[in-house]
């Protein structure tokens, strides 16, 4: 169960002011599902990987996958896939340059947790701060999470931090890199979008563009396929034409 501490009443003189105004103007802001910065980026070139391969987005189905129109046929594509693929990119290429980006929380998070919980995330303490975790021990049974993932939402971060905890228990055989590596994978799947997240026709864009640009790119880190194409000339025979 998350516990939020209760904010001080702010005293109404300037220097009050001005120290609050600090504070905020320090608070990161959260990370857009899609890049406005990507997409400011994407404007400034010819033509972008959508144009570039002609390819043509019909729309979303079952809030789940993106349908696109191509030269030879039609696509499919698996929407939670293909946002887990994008993240998981971003997030090896930040943690191949040393640490991986992180957003400082105005509010610290309390979480409580049983004293094999506190050993684990101690353990695993300087790991979890390479991953952009801040966590630290209040008492025996509760921590304090000031920085988390700048890839992940807020509002998320009780449910990630049980499934954290999950795999560190089930992976603690492991070595240190391959528990980094675990944990990345489950860094983007978390912070991917989801089955069932409706797009607008922008959001759905933006992730393909950014898709396309990323390689190796065919299936997630677990295995799963990104998407699906049927030709034309399948169509046909499928129809017996």
């Amino acid at each position: 169960m998350v516990h939020f501490p209760k904010a001080a009443i702010p005293r109404h003189d300037s220097e009050n002011t001005w120290d609050m105004a600090k504070q905020y103007s320090r608070q990161p802001k959260q990370t857009l599902s899609f890049s406005q910065e990507f997409s400011q980026g994407i404007s400034t070139l010819k033509k972008s990987p959508l144009e570039e391969k002609n390819w043509n987005i019909l729309g979303q189905i079952h809030r789940s996958f993106i349908l696109v129109e191509f030269p030879e046929g039609l696509q499919l594509l698996d929407q939670h896939a293909v946002s887990e693929i994008v993240n998981y990119h971003q997030l090896m290429n930040e943690y191949e340059q040393g640490v991986v980006c992180s957003q400082g929380l105005l509010l610290p998070i309390i979480i409580e947790t049983s004293h094999e919980e506190q050993s684990l995330l101690s353990e695993n303490k300087n790991l979890l701060l390479r991953l952009g975790w801040e966590i630290d021990g209040l008492s025996q049974n509760s921590l304090q999470i000031s920085s988390i993932p700048e890839i992940l939402k807020v509002e998320k971060i009780n449910e990630i931090e049980k499934g954290l905890l999950d795999i560190l228990k089930e992976e603690r055989q492991l070595s240190m890199s391959q528990r980094e590596l675990e944990l990345l994978k489950y860094e983007a799947c978390r912070s991917a979008v989801m089955f069932g997240d409706s797009l607008s026709s922008e959001e759905m864009k933006s992730l393909l563009n950014q898709w396309l640009l990323t390689p190796n790119n065919a299936a997630c880190e677990h295995g799963r396929p990104a998407a699906a194409k049927i030709t034309v000339e399948e169509m046909k025979k499928y129809f017996r034409r």
